[in-house]
C-alpha cells in the first residue's frame, strides 16, 4: 500500500455536487492516494476526498484502482457505498465525502421542500376518516396511502404490520409499521414511519397520543431538509387542524451514520 505525503484538506468540487445529489447512482471513481483513513480521489479530472468510516482499513483500497460507489445518502456529508474494487469483502465499505463547511447546494433547496410537501400530505392522508365500504386489500391501502402514492403491499411480522410503499416519481419510499400498543414517552404509541427522499433524505416519525394530545417526533438525517423543516413547522401544524387533540411536533436533526438507513430508533 502506497501512502501519500498529508496534504490539504480537499473538499468536494461544486461542479461535482450535483453527481452525488441521487440517492442510488452508481459513479466510478480513481483511488490517487491514501493518507491513513483518508482517500485521495478523483472524477472528471477534480480531485476531492473522502473519509474511510467504520471497520475499514485503507488496506481495502489501492492506489491507481478504479472503485464503483453507490450514493446512499446526499447532504453533508455524502454517504458513499463501495460496491466494488480490486479486492472484494463482504463488509459493508463506507465512505463520508467531504464538504466544506457553510456551503449548501441551494439548487437542492425546492425539491427538499417539494419531498416535505409530499410527506406531509402523507400524514393528513393517514389520519384523514376514510370510506368505510369493504374493498380490493390493495386498493384499500392505495386509499389509505393516498393518490401519491404507486404502489403499495401489506405483510406480518414479529406482531406487527407493515405496510411498505413506492411514490409515484419511483424514487421516494418507506414504510409503515402497525404494531401492538406501546408506551412511548409516556404516551400510546400509534405507528411508527420511516420515509426516503431522493433530496430530503431518511426521515423517521413516530405518532403517539394520549385523551390529551398527540405527538408527532421527526428525526431528519439531512441537515438541509432538517432546518428546512424547522422553518415549516407552522405549516405542519397546520396538517392537523382537523383533529379535536392538542398536537405537539418535535423535529430533531440525528448525524448520518453508517447502517442508519436500515436501523430503526426505538
Amino acid at each position: 500500500m502506497q501512502i501519500t505525503a498529508p496534504a490539504p484538506i480537499l473538499y468536494l468540487p461544486e461542479n461535482l455536487w450535483f453527481l452525488f445529489s441521487r440517492p442510488g447512482r452508481e459513479l466510478v471513481i480513481r483511488v490517487v492516494g491514501i493518507e491513513g483513513k483518508t482517500l485521495n480521489l478523483e472524477l472528471g479530472g477534480e480531485k476531492f476526498q473522502a473519509k474511510i468510516a467504520g471497520t475499514v482499513n485503507p488496506e481495502d483500497f489501492k492506489v491507481g484502482e478504479n472503485i464503483r460507489v453507490k450514493v446512499l445518502q446526499t447532504g453533508n456529508p455524502v454517504v458513499l457505498q463501495v460496491v466494488s474494487g480490486e479486492k472484494t469483502s463482504s463488509d459493508l465499505k463506507i465512505l463520508y465525502i467531504l464538504s466544506q463547511a457553510g456551503k449548501k447546494e441551494n439548487i437542492n433547496s425546492s425539491y427538499v421542500k417539494e419531498e416535505l410537501n409530499l410527506l406531509s400530505t402523507l400524514f393528513t392522508d393517514l389520519f384523514i376518516k376514510k370510506d368505510k365500504k369493504n374493498k380490493p386489500l390493495e386498493e384499500s391501502i392505495k386509499e389509505l396511502l393516498g393518490d401519491k402514492v404507486k404502489a403499495a403491499t401489506l405483510f406480518y411480522q414479529e406482531d406487527s404490520f407493515f405496510i411498505p410503499f413506492l411514490f409515484n416519481d419511483e424514487r421516494s419510499w418507506g414504510y409503515i409499521e402497525l404494531g401492538p400498543p406501546q408506551e412511548r414517552k409516556g404516551k400510546i404509541k400509534l405507528f411508527y414511519l420511516k420515509f426516503y427522499g431522493e433530496y430530503l433524505g431518511l426521515v423517521e416519525c413516530f405518532f403517539s397520543y394520549d385523551e390529551k394530545e398527540i405527538l408527532l417526533e421527526l428525526y431528519f438525517y439531512n441537515k438541509e431538509a432538517y432546518e428546512l423543516a424547522k422553518m415549516e413547522y407552522k405549516n405542519l401544524k397546520n396538517l392537523f387542524l382537523f383533529s379535536q387533540n392538542k398536537i405537539i411536533i418535535k423535529i430533531s436533526y440525528e448525524e448520518s451514520l453508517p447502517g442508519s438507513i436500515i436501523e430503526k430508533r426505538v
